[in-house]
C-alpha cells in the first residue's frame, strides 16, 4: 500500500478500514486532552511544527497549534514543505488523515485529534513531495522519529524536494553528521539490550536524484526498520581533538569543474590559517549528473578523537551564479571560505555538536532511557524552542547550564536571552532525563515507563 503526502493533495489506494462519521464527531468534541501550542513561540517557525507532530504521533497525543509562523513576513502560516512534513508524520503513524484539520497553505491554525487505535492502518511506503525545492532534510527531521517509534512494520520513505536547499541543512549534512551521530550515540548499546531483531533501527538512505534551488526535483529514498526497545541516553561531553576534516564539493549542470576546485582550495586555505597542518584534510569533488537544474556547494566535516562531528557548509545556486559578477559573495572561492569559517566558528565554540545538530538531538534525548548529556557551544534559539516543545508534550526534564568561559566567570543557568536573534553565547551543558519510551505497537505497553 502506498500513501503519498504531496502538499495539499492526498492519495491512498485501498484504505482497508474506515472511520465512521460518528467517531469523527466524538473526536472533535473531545477537547479536554488537547495540548495547545503557540506556533510563534521562540524560533516561531517550521521546527515547532515538525517536533510537535512527531511527538504527537509517537505519544498519541492530540494537539492544536495557532499563530503558526505568525512572525514570518510577508507570508506567515503553512508552506508546502511544512504541510508535507505534517502529512508524512500522520501517514506514517496511522495511514490516513482523519482528525487532521487546517492543513492547508498559509493556514495559521492547525489541529490533530488522535483516533482509536483500531482505525489505524500501516502502509508499507509513504511518499512526500514538496513540489518545490523544499528541504528533504527537514522532511526527514519530522518523519524519522515517527518511523522508528510509532510503527510495527518496516517503512520505505520516498521524499522529493531539495537535497541541497537554502535555509536548511543540506542532505549531505544529514547523512554525514546527523545520521552517524544518532546511530553511534543513541543506538550504541541497543543491539546488546534488544537483540531479537538484528534489523531494528536500521536506516538505509539512497539518493536517487539531486535537487537544487529553485527547481528542486531531488529524490531520496530511506528504508527504516522500527525500534522495539528504548534508545540509549546520549553522552557527548568530551570534544577531543580534531582528527580529520572531510570536504565534499559538488557541481552540476552548467557549473564548471574549475568552480568546485576553486571552492575546495579556498576552504583548505582558510582552514590551514587556523588549524595545524598536521591534521589531514581529505577533499572529494563530485560531479552530480542526475539533476534537473544546476547547482554547486560545499560541506566540511571535522571528526574528533572522541567521535564528535562538526560541520560548516555553503551553498550556491544557478541564479546567483549567473549574477556572480554583481554578487561577490557568491564567487566559488568566497563560498569555500564561508564554509570554512562556519566550521572554525563551531570548533571555537568548544561544543561536541555544532549549531545545526544540537536542536536535532533534543527529541531523541526526550524519548531516551536515562540521563543524556550534550555539551554545546552557543545555544541556538532553535534548540531552546525544541526543548520547550519536548517539555510541553512529554514528561522529559531538561536542564541547561551555561558553563564558565574562564575562572572568573561562574556558571549560570540560561534564564535570560542574550546574543543575536535569541542565541545564547558561551558553552552549555544540556541535560535531559528521558521518558524511557518503548514502541507500544511492538512492545505491548503504553509506551513509556
Amino acid at each position: 500500500m502506498l500513501t503519498v503526502a504531496s502538499g495539499p493533495f492526498y492519495y491512498s489506494n485501498k484504505v482497508t478500514r474506515s472511520i465512521t462519521q460518528r467517531t469523527i464527531i466524538t473526536l472533535m468534541n473531545n477537547k479536554d486532552n488537547i495540548i495547545k501550542i503557540d506556533g510563534s513561540h521562540g524560533e516561531g517557525g517550521g521546527q515547532i511544527l515538525r517536533n510537535a507532530f512527531s511527538l504527537a504521533c509517537i505519544l498519541k497525543k492530540s494537539i492544536a497549534l495557532d499563530n503558526i509562523r505568525a512572525n514570518r513576513k510577508p507570508k506567515p502560516g503553512l508552506k508546502a514543505q511544512h504541510m508535507t512534513g505534517i502529512l508524512l508524520c500522520v501517514d506514517i503513524s496511522v495511514g490516513n488523515r482523519y482528525g487532521l484539520k487546517g492543513c492547508r497553505l498559509e493556514s495559521l491554525q492547525l489541529s490533530y485529534y488522535q483516533r482509536p487505535e483500531n482505525n489505524c492502518v500501516e502502509v508499507n511506503t509513504v511518499a512526500g513531495d514538496t513540489q518545490t525545492a523544499g528541504s528533504i532534510s527537514l522532511l526527514l527531521q519530522a518523519a524519522l522519529p515517527v518511523a522508528l517509534f510509532a510503527r510495527s512494520t518496516p517503512l520505505k520513505l520516498v521524499l522529493k524536494g531539495g537535497t541541497n536547499a537554502t535555509f536548511a541543512p543540506q542532505y549531505d549534512y544529514w547523512a554525514q553528521v546527523f545520521l552517524p551521530t544518532f546511530q553511534e550515540q543513541f543506538l550504541k548499546n541497543y543491539k546488546k539490550n534488544n537483540n531479537d531483531n538484528k534489523d531494528e533501527g536500521k536506516i538505509q538512505p539512497t539518493v536517487v536524484r539531486r535537487g537544487y534551488f529553485p527547481q528542486g526535483g531531488g529524490h531520496v529514498e530511506v528504508q527504516i526498520d522500527p525500534l522495539q526497545g528504548t534508545i540509549c541516553p546520549v553522552k557527548l561531553v568530551q570534544r577531543g581533538e580534531v582528527q580529520q576534516i572531510d570536504i565534499r564539493s559538488y557541481y552540476a549542470g552548467t557549473i564548471t569543474p574549475s568552480m568546485a576546485q576553486e571552492m575546495t582550495e579556498a576552504a583548505i586555505d582558510e582552514l590551514q590559517q587556523e588549524i595545524p597542518r598536521s591534521i589531514p584534510i581529505k577533499a572529494n569533488i563530485v560531479h552530480e549528473t542526475n539533476v534537473l537544474d544546476s547547482g554547486y556547494g560545499i560541506l566540511l566535516v571535522a571528526k574528533t578523537t572522541t567521535g564528535c562531528r562538526l560541520a560548516g557548509s555553503a551553498l550556491g545556486t544557478i541564479s546567483n551564479y549567473r549574477k556572480r559578477k554583481k554578487a561577490k559573495q557568491q564567487q566559488p572561492g568566497q563560498l569555500g571560505r564561508v564554509a570554512a569559517q562556519e566550521l572554525l566558528k563551531n570548533l571555537q565554540d568548544g561544543g561536541c555538536v555544532d549549531e545545526w545538530l544540537q536542536d536535532q538531538l533534543i527529541i531523541f534525548m526526550a524519548l531516551a532511557e536515562g540521563e543524556s548529556e550534550v555539551l554545546a557551544g552557543s545555544l541556538t534559539l532553535h534548540t531552546q524552542t525544541a526543548i520547550w516543545v519536548a517539555e510541553t508534550l512529554t514528561n522529559a526534564k531538561f536542564d541547561v547550564t551555561r558553563l564558565a568561559s574562564s575562572d572568573k566567570e561562574a556558571a549560570t543557568r540560561t534564564t535570560t536571552r542574550y546574543g543575536q536573534n535569541g542565541r545564547i553565547t558561551g558553552k552549555h551543558l544540556i541535560r535531559c532525563t528521558g521518558i524511557r519510551f518503548k514502541n507500544p505497537k511492538l512492545h505491548g505497553t503504553k509506551g513509556k515507563e
